[in-house]
């Protein structure tokens, strides 16, 4: 099958992707870029298998039923781990969570699947209206640069659909639990690094792992972490909002 070549960019680095199936350069209709690439993606038989085995490995654990495994959807999920593997070597981590837009900033909440993150940040969009918008609602990545850490949008959004090609400065990031009452709490790095490990990407290589790792203590270091324990209301937002920026509620 003839490939299809083109460019697109994630946090502002530009790459070329090379796949067979036309619905995977759609994918990406909203990232396209005419910059100059900085790696090339192109994945192959074997990293098709790897995707299937991947991917059915992570529905088994999580106890849900598998989609279809065609090969444009299998070719789907290898670019998006091919991609976060290069995306490492630009200082920039792929992570599972849904990050909201307010204000020009990003807030990121991470949990276990159907804890609630995609309710919550549809809740803040609520609340805030025009203030607010997704920037992803399932795999944002995460741009780690002098100036700051910032939240960027892929076109990996889960399955609302939710995403925005917009790079925003990440202000901070909440483990999201179920409670009966609302309440947040900081998490120091020693708390906070077996969720971020368990919520960020792994690579499949040392070097890989070891730059994953290195991001990670980053992260630590220059974002706040907090645990969130809420209930589905507009009083989860004002506790989170309060909680994350240090600032009062204002309606």
């Amino acid at each position: 099958m003839e490939q299809i070549s083109f460019t697109a960019a994630l946090a502002d680095v530009p790459f070329t992707v090379s796949c067979r199936f036309p619905q995977n350069k759609s994918f990406f209709a909203d990232y396209l870029s005419d910059g100059e690439p900085r790696f090339s993606v192109a994945p192959g038989e074997d990293d098709l298998l790897a995707a299937k085995e991947s991917y059915l490995r992570t529905m088994r654990a999580e106890g849900k039923q598998a989609l279809p495994c065609t090969e444009p959807f299998l070719e789907n999920i290898a670019l998006h781990t091919l991609i976060a593997e290069e995306m490492l070597a630009f200082d920039t981590l792929l992570m599972h969570g849904s990050a909201v837009a307010l204000d020009g900033e990003a807030f990121l909440f991470t949990a276990e699947s159907g804890v609630g993150k995609s309710t919550h940040t549809r809740l803040w969009r609520e609340v805030f209206g025009d203030r607010a918008f997704a920037l992803n609602d399932d795999k944002p990545l995460l741009s780690v640069r002098d100036s700051g850490v910032f939240a960027c949008g892929t076109p990996w959004c889960g399955k609302h659909g939710l995403n925005r090609n917009a790079v925003l400065p990440l202000r901070a990031i909440a483990w999201l639990t179920r409670g009966k009452e609302n309440a947040i709490r900081p998490l120091s790095p020693a708390e906070a690094i077996p969720t971020l490990f368990s919520q960020c990407f792994r690579s499949e290589t040392e070097a890989g792992m070891d730059r994953v790792l290195a991001l990670e203590d980053a992260l630590l270091r220059r974002v706040p972490f907090f645990k969130l324990a809420c209930t589905i209301s507009r009083d989860a937002v004002r506790v989170a909002y309060e909680g994350m920026t240090g600032r009062e509620w204002k309606e």
